[in-house]
């Protein structure tokens, strides 16, 4: 009974060690470690090396910042939660019915935050050899008037987005093909950037932008054998492009000359080679952005 006793005693030892302690850069651990401190940000960050715990603890810094932000412009928002924070604070903002995300690209000032700038800092080693972590603490300034100066630039950035969005949500005509395509480009960065109510938007938007190209339409104009005019329309309107479209029929045909007029597109081609006793096609074809559309053309009966 007494070895087993003296056993515990023992791993109750090792184990408390592990967890002790070894060397630190200060002897005394200072106040502000687990405290909170007016215009200060305190973080730690725990990694087997001094340079990565470090870092770590400055990535902590960052997120703070931007859940700062993020916590601040969702309580000037009305919006409905669940009740309960879990002493996190992406907790807490995960738990709003309509949460907002906060993208750090929005804030330059994010960069300036270095080493550099800590105020003070404090690590301790623990454990020895593969166990061995490095935790370090920092103590970073950050007053309210460098808050409300990023809550800005965020409502400001915020906004920018915002409008661009309803810029493209508003426009009902395009002219060209590649007008299509350059806001679908817009819309999918602007996706990546905005707020979740924005992304939503963004989302629609780019899928509204999809369907037009899937709709777009070869309207015959012209056609006889050896010569096609045609147009490209969308919701019967007249749209050009810049694009060569793809040419191919049922039998052996040269194509002389493609042409494109401001309002219609025209193809001159050869056919000598085609067995005219059978019904013989020349087919006319674009893809736009994976959205295909084409239309045949027969010049044999």
């Amino acid at each position: 009974m007494r070895l087993i006793i003296l056993l515990f005693a023992l791993l109750l030892l090792a184990a408390c060690s592990g967890s002790k302690s070894l060397q630190s850069s200060q002897k005394k651990r200072p106040h502000w470690l687990h405290g909170i401190e007016q215009g200060q940000i305190i973080a730690l960050g725990t990694a087997p090396t001094h340079e990565a715990a470090r870092e770590r603890a400055m990535t902590a810094v960052r997120d703070q910042v931007v859940n700062a932000i993020a916590v601040q412009v969702i309580s000037n928002t009305t919006m409905i939660t669940e009740e309960e924070r879990r002493n996190d604070v992406s907790k807490f903002i995960d738990n709003f019915e309509n949460t907002i995300d906060v993208n750090s690209e929005y804030f330059n000032a994010l960069k300036g935050i270095s080493v550099s700038q800590v105020s003070d800092f404090y690590w301790e080693e623990r454990g020895r050899g593969a166990e061995k972590q490095i935790v370090y603490h920092v103590k970073y300034p950050f007053s309210e008037i460098e808050l409300r100066g990023l809550i800005a630039d965020y409502e400001r950035y915020d906004r920018e987005i915002g409008s661009q969005i309803e810029a493209i949500e508003n426009r009902t005509n395009y002219d060209s093909v590649e007008q299509i395509l350059e806001n679908i480009t817009k819309v999918n960065y602007l996706h990546e950037i905005a707020s979740n109510e924005k992304k939503k938007r963004a989302k629609g938007l780019k899928t509204k932008l999809e369907y037009m190209l899937s709709d777009i339409r070869i309207e015959r104009i012209e056609d006889r054998p050896g010569f096609v005019r045609y147009n490209l329309s969308l919701y019967d309107l007249p749209i050009t492009t810049r694009q060569t479209p793809d040419i191919f029929a049922s039998c052996s045909i040269e194509v002389s000359k493609v042409t494109a007029f401001p309002q219609f597109h025209e193809v001159d081609y050869t056919f000598e080679r085609c067995n005219l006793k059978e019904r013989q096609s020349i087919t006319i074809a674009y893809n736009f952005d994976g959205y295909r559309t084409e239309r045949n053309f027969y010049f044999t009966k």
